[in-house]
């Protein structure tokens, strides 16, 4: 049995578009950038452009289609607790 990453898949997308991340006080905190004719998911290790997790919270989702429009959708983590038996 495999234990679910760390990820978050966005589905139906079209052939191109930009995915940014951004907090709730409108920090941006990643660029996803999909270009890839035929495949309509892209996937996202929920980490930083920084290379550091994000943490538990609400985002806001901010996707653009060239010649098509945007939209804004919101994105809510919880993360498991790490619980820490030697320090």
């Amino acid at each position: 049995m495999r234990l679910a990453a760390n990820e978050v898949r966005f589905t139906n997308m079209p052939d191109v578009a930009t995915i940014r991340v951004f907090t709730l006080n409108g920090t941006l905190i990643k660029t996803l950038e999909k270009n890839s004719p035929g495949i309509a998911t892209i996937s996202w290790d929920m980490v930083t452009e920084y290379n550091l997790p994000i943490a538990s919270g609400f985002y806001l989702i901010h996707i653009t289609v060239p010649d098509v429009g945007e939209t804004v959708q919101k994105f809510a983590v919880v993360k498991k607790r790490i619980q820490l038996n030697t320090y």
